[in-house]
């Protein structure tokens, strides 16, 4: 895959021991943390332009009332980043 959006929406055991560990990383340490206001953390593939998200899952978010700003900032990060329209 090149140019993707992968939306983790797992818990941090998932991420933590079976993510990242593809990634060849053992943490989310490099992730930036810009947009955890939102709930989502990030991190760009600079070899293939692929964008990870990490954030809560959507019936939690539903639950929350922040289905939509989570969606909005995933839609923001993607625009900035992988250069598409929104």
């Amino acid at each position: 895959m090149q140019k993707t959006v992968i939306h983790l929406v797992s818990n941090n055991k998932f991420v933590n021991e079976v993510f990242l560990p593809a990634l060849g990383q053992k943490d989310q340490e490099g992730w930036s943390k810009e947009k955890s206001d939102a709930g989502i953390y990030w991190w760009k593939d600079q070899d293939r332009q692929n964008l990870y998200l990490h954030g809560y899952h959507p019936a939690y978010l539903r639950r929350r009332q922040d289905f939509e700003a989570q969606l909005d900032t995933t839609a923001e990060l993607a625009a900035r980043h992988l250069k598409v329209s929104t």
